[in-house]
């Protein structure tokens, strides 16, 4: 389990680390004009730090478990060291708490950090814990690994979009995301435009602009065109006529025509000075600094920001040239966005940062004009008037960063003007304790992007061959986060701690391997025109000739899985780094731009594989996997092999390896037990008395599978054990649910906050074990209110003198739950219990005399209607609970506690459960666990894994094919049929008929009676009419087509007219008996002319009318205008096909 939070781990530890440093450093300054612009006050971040939370009244350090407990956010103090400048010069260094920010459990900052298991337990942690997560208001939050573009690679797209952007443009370009050191992101995109010279688009807070590449290439070179044509020219990687292909050079010459065209643009100080001077409005800097420390300023933070060296910028920017042409002549392949080979991840810690990052850039913003404010009062020449004024500013804005990360944290939605991401809803999702699999599940779990949930193309959704070992096939949702929420696989790794090499000793070693630097390919570019470009995390490093390339990439792969010799430290080549060599296609084939590509940055994706040249372990990613010979085994070596994969179950994430014997089951029906295995119920948690989740499940009798896979080992599994053993069946033994036969209960907690509550109103809890606890760290507000009785006298029957009754006491609605009373009038008030009846479990006063946190136990045996699942996707519901007498027995007088219907097989094809029943039933009589982990026998037809299971059987006196006769437990007579009998792990899911069945109403007039669901009044739809969806607000269960069928199957149409209409949304309606229209009908007020009985329903499409005495002689069924009584949503359809010019007919009959 540890190693599934490790990425959210790392990450933040690199927030703490590295990351707050780097963070300050990027800020800008802030600036302010004091006595009449006389003084100049500079304001800047020089650092940061966390700090560990820490109980703000006892100076202890904070536990997790008490914020969970007391409904608190898990903060920790962000320090930062302000500079304060007056003209230059430094005056003051301030080292001030500039808020509180979410930490993240398990951290290097965090208070478990370091614990072992005992003292894990000791802190009302799991032994296991394995952090990961935020606490925010008292609940788990989970930051989403998010599907990005890789970084620092240029990629060559094809979007028709791009046409709409001016004149000139075409549907081509090259984009390129640079990600600096500290996380921070911006998009580079290099246009092609018809007939005129390319231009580079990129962004300044969020705002795009357009610049001529040629204008940037000399901002960035300070040689001469010649030179720079050169540049442009100097390789075309052998895939068109290298250096003397016309279009080529005509690509360089309008590239570099635009600099001729004026003076200013002829040196590179001319061309810096013109775009600082462009600029100098959107930029926030001093109104004296000058254009040129402008230009270098735009040029750094917005144009290929990850090069450190313009050098580099300019050299990359030739190559993205290069790869451009390529691609509009039809020689270089487009690259796809949706695949794997052009992703990475976006680390919660990462996000976090840059989050964070972003409200410090809008606090200072705010510090600035609090300062300009407060410095105009200043008074001249005092530098400590200037000093107190700054102090006061800081002052004042310091909540507004705690405030906006617990906002963060708590919604999961972003405000930003700088952060470029595809979502600003959803980035934080709940961490959901159904069991200890759907918990750990988010932590594997890596979202395409809200963005694509509403697109219509099917594109993003499709697993692509690249993603064979790093994304879980099988382990997605179903409905509409299909193919966008997917899981990474159980082997793979995602780099969260890079092991960068150091780029000049590395680049030194390849040039002793054919490697040719910048600086001397220019001079040799007549003979290097097939030469292949070398990059290293996004940083052209030089030139390699095809004939030497694959002896260079072979000789990095050696260095990378080789241990590290002699007295070295740190190795040459980090086992973590990316070879991706594409060597060049022959004439007539479009392929990836060729090039040896290094990776060695944080956020890829890597899994582990076999070095055939090496023998050993070796990590590749998705963009060298495409071009290498990777065997599934050690049978299906070719003679271009070069890899071998570790295991065959690598392709499955750790959710999907616990299905057994899935290989032999329809597909479907193991992606549905994915989202099945989730949702049963568990003994999540050892610590649950120390817990306050809104709704906790714990099945009382857990048991551990006899047949289990390697996964449910290797992760401990039975630590937190899921479901029961039962013989696969949908009637339960009664003897068997009166032993405890799936027994669960839910534990609900509720904070109670006596400072929020208005008017002394109050609300229903739950509680916990009666424990007093530290604070959760913030001051306690003055508040009148207190809980417990004023007085001798008691204020409710059951209600002790702290104001809550004793612990186990039986709740049912309408009981005292608590009291509290006030200070200042001396009056106290008794809230009655509101929710399902239960026991009250825990009280947890947290150290505060106004706030408690209530938890109430609800018991929950299986009853007629809840939901049950095998590990196969094979659903049902609970159907009878059948007395023991009654149930079929077997000769040897074993009674069954489940039976399962066998028509399910046929359709689902669930050969892995039948399999099971082997097995299940091999092991009880063996003793021994049955290893049910995928492809143990691929490919061997003479030996097939369910003949070890039958001989078991056989040698123990059984049939070889698991069936046994049975006798009828009414008649005792033997039945026919023989009966397929065996042992099956069994899962209780959420899904309950109580929790389905009623529902408290927040419209109801007796609070203690709960609502049925399934009801005739409640809240509607304002639109169709219908009852609206929602337990919480009183809404009603669905009534599916499959449900209607059902109903017309067994011909209940008073049923069926009842549910569908008079319990919904029946209306009377009146039509046109002549033309049949139900629009038409119009109502004709009675005038003086035609007489006061001539008023009545008038058809406007055919003049039909009614009066009102035809209408009481002859009865709705007489010819005219009648009225019928039909759903709403029918006229309501009527009226919007109306609106398209199609008409509606109804067929009206008199009643015979």
């Amino acid at each position: 389990m540890q190693d599934l939070s490790r990425p959210h781990l790392d990450s933040f530890n690199f927030v703490v680390q590295r990351g707050l440093s780097l963070a300050a450093r990027s800020l800008p300054t802030v600036y302010a004009d004091a006595h009449a612009g006389r003084s100049r006050v500079q304001v800047s971040i020089a650092s940061l730090e966390l700090k560990s939370p820490t109980d703000e009244l006892s100076q202890r350090p904070l536990l997790p478990s008490q914020c969970r407990r007391s409904g608190a956010t898990y903060t920790g103090g962000l320090v930062g060291r302000l500079e304060f400048r007056v003209n230059g010069q430094l005056v003051e260094s301030l080292d001030t708490r500039l808020g509180s920010v979410p930490i993240m459990v398990r951290s290097r900052v965090c208070s478990l950090f370091g614990k072992s298991g005992a003292e894990l337990v000791a802190a009302h942690e799991e032994h296991n814990e394995a952090g990961g997560y935020f606490i925010v208001n008292g609940n788990e939050r989970i930051i989403r690994m998010l599907i990005m573009p890789r970084r620092n690679y240029p990629i060559s797209v094809c979007r028709p979009s791009f046409v709409k952007k001016g004149k000139w443009f075409s549907d081509k370009a090259v984009i390129v995301r640079c990600v600096t050191d500290d996380e921070t992101a911006s998009v580079n995109i290099l246009h092609w435009r018809n007939g005129s010279d390319p231009v580079m688009a990129f962004t300044y807070e969020k705002e795009q602009f357009y610049a001529p590449v040629g204008l940037l290439l000399r901002a960035l070179f300070d040689g001469s065109p010649a030179e720079m044509y050169q540049a442009i020219v100097l390789s075309h990687t052998g895939i068109g006529s290298g250096s003397g292909d016309p279009s080529l050079l005509f690509m360089a010459k309008q590239a570099l025509l635009y600099l001729q065209s004026s003076d200013q643009f002829k040196t590179r100080q001319s061309v810096l000075k013109y775009i600082g001077h462009s600029f100098r409005q959107k930029l926030r800097v001093p109104a004296d600094a000058s254009d040129l420390d402008l230009g270098r300023h735009l040029m750094q933070r917005s144009v290929l920001t990850h090069c450190e060296s313009d050098a580099d910028k300019f050299y990359l920017l030739c190559l993205m040239l290069r790869k451009l042409h390529a691609s509009v002549r039809g020689l270089c392949a487009v690259e796809s966005n949706d695949s794997l080979m052009f992703q990475e991840l976006l680390l919660p810690g990462h996000l976090y940062l840059q989050v964070l990052r972003d409200i410090l850039y809008r606090w200072l913003l705010t510090l600035q004009r609090l300062m300009e404010k407060k410095l105009a009062k200043a008074q001249a020449g005092n530098q400590a008037a200037i000093s107190d004024a700054i102090k006061t500013a800081v002052g004042l804005c310091s909540h507004d960063i705690t405030a906006a990360m617990e906002n963060f944290m708590a919604t999961g939605n972003l405000n930003s003007q700088s952060l470029l991401l595809l979502q600003n809803t959803g980035l934080v999702v709940p961490g959901d304790n159904i069991n200890r699999l759907r918990f750990a599940a988010h932590f594997r779990a890596v979202h395409r992007g809200a963005f694509f949930t509403e697109m219509r193309t099917t594109a993003v959704r499709r697993l692509l061959p690249e993603t064979w070992g790093f994304i879980c096939p099988v382990h997605t949702p179903d409905g509409t986060p299909c193919g966008l929420l997917n899981h990474l696989t159980a082997a793979c790794l995602v780099v969260s701690s890079p092991e960068r090499p150091d780029r000049a000793s590395l680049t030194a070693e390849m040039c002793l391997r054919g490697l040719v630097p910048l600086n001397e390919a220019s001079a040799l570019s007549q003979d290097l025109q097939t030469c292949l470009p070398v990059l290293l995390d996004g940083v052209l490093c030089g030139l390699v000739p095809p004939r030497l390339a694959v002896g260079l990439a072979n000789w990095l792969r050696l260095q990378k899985t080789s241990p590290p010799s002699g007295s070295r430290r740190a190795r040459l080549v980090p086992r973590t780094l990316e070879v991706a060599l594409v060597t060049p296609r022959g004439a007539g084939s479009a392929g990836p731009y060729p090039g040896l590509y290094l990776f060695s940055d944080s956020a890829r994706l890597l899994r582990p594989v076999r070095n055939l040249v090496s023998n050993c372990l070796e990590y590749i990613g998705p963009y060298e996997q495409c071009f290498l010979g990777i065997a599934i085994d050690e049978k299906s070596l070719q003679p271009d092999s070069t890899h071998c994969e570790c295991d065959k179950n690598a392709i499955f994430s750790f959710v999907a390896g616990l299905t057994p014997f899935p290989d032999f089951n329809q597909s479907p029906r193991n992606i549905y037990q994915c989202q099945m295995g989730k949702q049963s119920m568990g003994h999540s948690y050892n610590s649950y008395r120390h817990r306050s989740d809104n709704k906790l499940y714990r099945l009382l009798c857990p048991q551990k599978p006899m047949v289990k896979t390697n996964t449910f080992d290797k992760y401990g599994m039975s630590d937190n054990a899921l479901g029961f053993n039962a013989i696969d069946a949908m009637v339960i033994n009664k003897a068997a649910y009166d032993r405890g036969l799936a027994d669960a209960c839910i534990y609900k907690s509720q904070v109670i906050d006596l400072t929020k509550l208005e008017g002394g109103g109050g609300g229903s809890g739950g509680g916990g074990r009666r424990q007093q606890q530290s604070s959760s760290g913030a001051a306690a507000p003055a508040c009148p209110l207190r809980f417990g009785v004023f007085g001798p006298e008691p204020a409710a029957s059951g209600i002790e003198a702290d104001g809550f009754p004793p612990i186990g006491t039986p709740l049912q609605p309408g009981d005292p739950v608590y009291c509290y009373y006030s200070d200042e009038t001396r009056h106290h008030t008794v809230v009655r219990y509101k929710g399902d009846p239960g026991y009250l479990e825990c009280v947890s006063t947290a150290g505060q005399p106004h706030r408690a946190t209530l938890t109430v136990r609800l018991p929950r045996r299986p009853d007629i209607g809840d939901k049950f699942s095998s590990r196969h996707g094979q659903k049902g519901v609970n159907s009878l609970l059948l007395p023991a007498e009654d149930m079929p027995f077997t000769p040897t007088g074993i009674v069954p506690d489940i039976i399962f219907n066998p028509h399910g097989f046929p359709s689902r094809m669930t050969v892995g459960m039948m399999l099971e029943f082997l097995a299940g039933k091999s092991a009880a009589l063996s003793g021994d666990c049955v290893d049910a982990t995928a492809f143990q026998r691929d490919g061997e037809i003479d030996a097939p894994l369910f003949e070890d299971y039958a001989d078991v059987l056989q040698r123990h006196g059984f049939d070889r094919w698991c069936t046994e006769p049975m006798y009828c437990g009414f008649t005792g007579r033997l039945l026919e049929a023989q009966i397929f009998v065996g042992m099956v792990y069994y899962q209780r899911l959420r899904h309950m008929v109580a929790d389905k069945f009623q529902a408290t109403s927040k419209n109801s007039k007796n609070p203690s009676e709960p609502e049925l669901q399934v009801r005739s009044t409640g809240p509607i739809d304002n639109t169709f009419r219908q009852p609206a969806k929602g337990r919480k607000i009183g809404g009603g269960v669905r009534l599916g087509e499959m449900e209607r069928d059902s109903l017309i199957s067994h011909g209940a149409a008073y049923v069926i007219q009842d549910r569908l209409v008079d319990c919904s949304d029946g209306a009377f309606v009146r039509v046109c008996s002549a033309c049949g229209s139900l629009l038409a009908p119009m109502f004709a007020a009675a005038t003086a002319e035609a007489g006061a009985d001539d008023e009545g329903w008038v058809c406007s499409a055919c003049d039909e009318s009614s009066s009102r005495e035809q209408q009481q002689r002859d009865g709705a069924g007489s010819p005219g205008i009648v009225t019928v009584r039909v759903g709403h949503v029918w006229r309501y359809l009527c009226s919007e096909l109306a609106g398209q010019g199609i008409r509606v007919v109804m067929d009206v009959k008199s009643k015979q």
